[in-house]
């Protein structure tokens, strides 16, 4: 969940400074799609992990009420994170 808001938070942020003043953000060369997925980050494999872990508790039948728990759990600590970070 923290990492899909910051996503949407940061994408357009970045996208607009990057539109304002191109030098910001050049155009990456060199490199090949493949080359660019060899390795990924630690986030992508967080992510996957998280995938997995939501697709597991479906497949048990996780209860509605639980799962809503959950995520309102996860909102909360994006909520404290972004506070932390942006100093509000």
């Amino acid at each position: 969940m923290p990492g899909i808001v910051s996503a949407l938070v940061y994408a357009p942020i970045i996208t607009w400074c990057c539109w304002r003043q191109p030098e910001l953000g050049p155009r990456i060369t060199g490199y090949a799609w493949s080359q660019r997925y060899q390795s990924p980050p630690g986030t992508d494999e967080g992510a996957l992990g998280a995938s997995a872990l939501f697709a597991f508790a479906l497949r048990n039948s996780i209860k509605r009420a639980e799962l809503r728990h959950c995520l309102l759990a996860s909102a909360k600590v994006t909520v404290m994170i972004f506070t932390v970070i942006w100093g509000c």
